[in-house]
């Protein structure tokens, strides 16, 4: 996934609520449904916590910048994100695959409809934060980084996990 616009946002890294409202209103590769995304951010934490969707979007995103503070932190982070994002939207196409008219998780039996909503904010919240953080990976180091799932990882990550398990049977 590389990170380039038809131009660059008017808001900078000081600005971050305005940078991250230019991405909602601009970002036409991972185009976001904000009003699904309000609804299950209202869903899922409940009106009474006082923080919208694009609030808590801000807070991940400010702590992924923070914590993340070098070239190779980041660029790491941005390879664990994408896996996060191919996998809630493989999991978000299967839940819906039997619904073929489907407009929204509202419309799903439950448990199906919890599951929808946890699984669009998750997918809603990781390509932003992706797509942010690429461009201020860009904007700080100098160079665009195009970020793929780490399959490979992945699967030896498995593979070693696996043998300890059958260890402990043992």
């Amino acid at each position: 996934m590389t990170y380039t616009f038809a131009s660059d946002p008017s808001a900078g890294l000081d600005d971050l609520p305005s940078l991250i409202r230019w991405f909602l209103k601009n970002d036409r590769l991972l185009p976001n449904n904000l009003e699904i995304l309000e609804e299950a951010h209202r869903v899922l934490h409940g009106p009474e916590d006082g923080w919208t969707y694009e609030r808590h979007l801000a807070s991940a995103i400010a702590d992924d910048l923070r914590t993340y503070n070098s070239p190779e932190l980041l660029q790491g982070h941005l390879t664990l994100l994408t896996t996060v994002h191919a996998r809630t939207l493989e999991a978000l196409r299967t839940l819906a695959s039997p619904y073929p008219n489907l407009r929204s998780p509202a419309e799903l039996p439950e448990p199906e409809r919890h599951q929808m909503w946890g699984l669009c904010l998750m997918l809603g919240l990781t390509a932003t934060r992706l797509r942010v953080e690429g461009w201020t990976y860009r904007s700080r180091y100098g160079e665009f980084l195009d970020v793929r799932m780490d399959t490979a990882t992945r699967r030896s990550g498995v593979r070693a996990h696996a043998s300890r398990k059958s260890r402990r049977r043992v």
